[in-house]
């Protein structure tokens, strides 16, 4: 619901500046600074002016309050299965701001974070050991996409192409077995064709040939019946 409305407003991106580039009196993380993207898609701040909104709840935050329950709690949210499916959409907004503004990492806070989070942290339990720093980056260097943010024939390949290749990898071993089958069945019927042919051809040839044999006796039955001998007279 949330990465729907930001994808149907491109522009609430668009003018939200740099983590560094925040209001000069107040500290990078701080949660009533203006004009700060981090604020806006935690809920700090309003989506559409950028503009602080102390005692309301927007964007990441507005969906926590609502759900209510579970995830409605700080420390236990992560039980409900709607946090993963929620935090899926608040990823691929914060993916939308990484590809249009391409920060460096040194936009990433260093200082002034909550406990655990600035740049040169440790993230705590995962092995083997990265900052978050190194994770400041697009979804693409991770291994993964989302397919609204896909090229069109990009597109066209994950959405039509791509299940069907899925699907094969998984019946592999039958779809060869049914090749090399097709493959010598092919082959046989090919074969017997090609000997019925040469048979027929030998026959049609056979036909042809001219035969210079006699097709009638010298001496008819009928006329040696007149005469007991025959003789040749010089």
């Amino acid at each position: 619901m949330t990465a729907t409305a930001c994808r149907d407003s491109p522009q609430q991106l668009m003018w939200i500046s740099l983590w560094a580039s925040r209001s000069t009196s107040r500290g990078s993380m701080d949660r009533f600074a203006n004009g700060s993207f981090r604020n806006v898609i935690e809920g700090f701040a309003s989506p559409t002016s950028g503009m602080a909104a102390p005692g309301q709840s927007t964007m990441h935050n507005a969906l926590h309050v609502f759900m209510n329950g579970t995830m409605s709690s700080v420390q236990g949210s992560a039980n409900d299965p709607v946090f993963l499916l929620h935090h899926a959409f608040i990823d691929s907004i914060f993916e939308r701001w990484l590809r249009t503004h391409q920060p460096l990492r040194t936009h990433y806070p260093r200082s002034n974070a909550p406990i655990g989070h600035n740049d040169g942290y440790y993230m705590v339990p995962f092995l083997p050991l990265y900052r978050n720093g190194d994770y400041f980056l697009s979804d693409k260097a991770l291994g993964f996409e989302y397919a609204y943010l896909l090229d069109p024939g990009q597109r066209f390949v994950q959405e039509y192409l791509t299940p069907y290749l899925e699907q094969a990898q998984q019946i592999w071993q039958w779809l060869l077995g049914a090749g090399i089958l097709g493959v010598l069945i092919a082959a046989i019927f090919a074969a017997v064709l090609i000997v019925a042919r040469r048979k027929w051809k030998r026959n049609q040839r056979r036909k042809r040939v001219p035969s210079f044999g006699e097709r009638q006796p010298l001496l008819q039955s009928s006329s040696e019946e007149g005469s007991s001998s025959y003789q040749t007279t010089l």
